[in-house]
């Protein structure tokens, strides 16, 4: 769920126009990473040891993951207004910034919202592209 999840992320932030800037940034580390990760699986997977070479590719390239997962939960803000880096001023800013052009959250509610769901499922645009993705 990390790639549908950052351009969610990014749209809380960001306004749309500035979004697909963004995501264009993230998804061209998809790039850089495929240009190292052969090298560096070929590379452990030499490695001789009481381990499988496929299981220490798993560990080595796993663990870091989840261990930088752990305080990112933490550090990660939810939203403008509970980002402890920014200013009273500067999250004002940035909420007006992101509510120009598309919905914002005026009345401060959590959870799911079953009309905004429901919406979210009639809209053509968000289950087309899950059938392009799944080769339907």
């Amino acid at each position: 769920m990390f790639g549908p999840g950052v351009p969610l992320y990014l749209s809380f932030f960001y306004p749309r126009e500035k979004v697909g800037f963004r995501h264009g940034v993230f998804i061209s580390g998809a790039a850089m990473a495929n240009a190292y990760g052969g090298a560096l699986a070929y590379g452990i997977s030499q490695i001789k040891g009481s381990v499988a070479p496929w299981r220490l590719l798993f560990i080595i390239e796993g663990v870091p993951t989840c261990l930088f997962a752990i305080p990112c939960l933490f550090l990660i803000p939810d939203s403008i207004m509970k980002a402890k880096f920014l200013s009273e001023r500067e999250k004002e800013v940035a909420l007006h910034m992101t509510a120009r052009n598309q919905r914002i959250d005026v009345d401060k509610q959590e959870g799911v919202r079953v009309k905004e769901l429901w919406e979210g499922i009639r809209d053509p645009k968000s289950w087309i592209p899950a059938l392009c993705y799944f080769g339907w």
